[in-house]
């Protein structure tokens, strides 16, 4: 008897992600070349609110058993104010110096703070410190390193995040674009231009800055957003773009940014348009997978990239009426490797669990879509028997499945299958190609690899 696959690697026809091979809620556990498993993602349970309010968050880090947060221009240790900074929206980064004490370093994009190990919050006012400053801060061998809108990297002196000294700098100009955002890369700083990239070194200069250009280390990929780069381990992803037009996802391995992306993902990117500005970038490492993942605010979906199976889907919450975007600016992870998200509106930390099967007590809207089979023939097929393929259920949980034999413009009414034993469909009529639709909206995990299916020959015609 056939099988068809729940997961397909040629992803969905098209940007509307309403036929063909579209996944939604889920990730792929790829155990060997053929053997794919759909996966429900992990759920999500509401943690601590460090402003005891909602509010913008910003960003969040965590260091030395604490998480710190900007929330509007209020910045939190744990649920504790340390203090205000200027602004009360746009992404905050964050660098933390290896000094003795340790210094954290807060850029908000207009200004740069300090948070001192005795908990003190103070702004950087040396006159030198450049304007237009756009995008992370960085540390790096006993500098920190922003970048403006010209493309100028400028420094710090060494060992003092508060002194810095014109002249100070040099400048990105491989290509004549504005700059966008730097970060630091292994033992390379990264300037992102908005249709280039180039990367630098720590020469020592005694004067100056104390970077040099890395010879050959330029490419023409850009950076869309600068919100959306991430630093992920040895892995670097971003919104890209080049000055032919088109966007995509771009990743960093090794010295060269490279089109990580397939042609719908790219199209979703190129429909965003200018909401792009409102999207953010994060990293989750959880269940063995490691998850880049973007908001697309307007579409109200969120695009996820899993760098280890190099799989995509698309996560959304539901918040009880309908379904949104993965409302999550960024996430870090503490010692005991437990994942927290920030909610970008709520000002929630949420706690990511694999053994948790909803999103603060709703539902996760799990959704696929196969392939069309046709059984590589037109002739007419009679389908008198499906079962599904994947994991039981400890106890009752029902997966919901319709099919469609009019290439996705209609499906048939959902038949329900409990996953909790061997509960097949049948009598499943006459078809020529016929694509099939699975939703799973149950307190409970979900493990899929593919259709049973039996199915006997017929004849050509009508």
């Amino acid at each position: 008897m056939p099988q068809l696959p729940l997961y397909d690697s040629e992803g969905a026809r098209d940007a509307s992600l309403t036929v063909e091979r579209q996944l939604r809620n889920v990730f792929v556990d790829k155990l060997a070349e053929g053997d794919e498993w759909v996966v429900k993602r992990p759920g999500l349970t509401r943690d601590i609110q460090p402003a005891g309010a909602a509010g913008v968050s910003r960003g969040s880090y965590y260091w030395d058993g604490n998480l710190y947060t900007v929330i509007g221009g209020t910045v939190y240790k744990g649920t504790t104010s340390l203090g205000t900074i200027t602004g009360t929206t746009g992404k905050v980064y964050w660098a933390l110096m290896d000094t003795d004490p340790r210094v954290l370093v807060v850029q908000t994009g207009g200004t740069c703070w300090t948070i001192q190990d005795d908990d003190t919050l103070t702004e950087i006012t040396d006159a030198d410190y450049p304007t237009g400053v756009v995008g992370s801060v960085v540390y790096m061998n006993g500098y920190i390193y922003v970048i403006n809108s010209k493309g100028e990297i400028y420094n710090s002196d060494n060992g003092d995040e508060t002194a810095w000294t014109s002249g100070n700098f040099l400048t990105a100009e491989a290509v004549s674009d504005d700059g966008v955002s730097i970060i630091r890369y292994k033992d390379y700083i990264v300037a992102f231009g908005e249709y280039s990239t180039q990367f630098f070194y720590d020469a020592a200069n005694s004067s100056g800055s104390p970077l040099n250009k890395y010879t050959g280390a330029v490419s023409l990929i850009g950076c869309a957003e600068a919100a959306t780069i991430t630093v992920a381990d040895d892995t670097v992803c971003f919104v890209g773009q080049m000055i032919t037009g088109g966007r995509f996802i771009a990743k960093i391995e090794g010295m060269e940014p490279k089109q990580a992306s397939p042609y719908y993902i790219n199209r979703l990117l190129d429909a965003e348009g200018s909401a792009l500005s409102s999207s953010s970038g994060y990293h989750i490492r959880i269940g063995g997978h490691s998850f880049y993942i973007v908001n697309l605010t307007s579409q109200e979906i969120s695009i996820v990239y899993d760098m280890d199976s190099k799989q995509w889907s698309v996560w959304t919450l539901y918040d009880g009426s309908s379904e949104e975007y993965f409302k999550f600016v960024e996430s870090v992870a503490d010692d005991a490797d437990d994942v927290f998200l920030l909610h970008e509106s709520d000002g929630y930390y949420y706690k990511m669990s694999e053994s948790v099967y909803q999103d603060n007590s709703q539902d996760i809207k799990v959704s696929g879509t196969t392939a069309l089979y046709a059984g590589e023939s037109l002739a007419n097929k009679f389908m008198s028997r499906l079962e599904i393929i994947g994991d039981r259920t400890s106890s009752s949980a029902t997966l919901n499945l319709s099919w469609t034999d009019d290439d996705y413009n209609t499906f048939s009414t959902a038949r329900g299958i409990d996953l909790s034993g061997r509960n097949p469909l049948t009598r499943l009529g006459r078809f020529t190609r016929r694509g099939f639709r699975y939703t799973f909206e149950e307190n409970a995990p979900m493990r899929l690899k593919a259709l049973d299916l039996a199915i006997s020959g017929g004849s050509y015609g009508q």
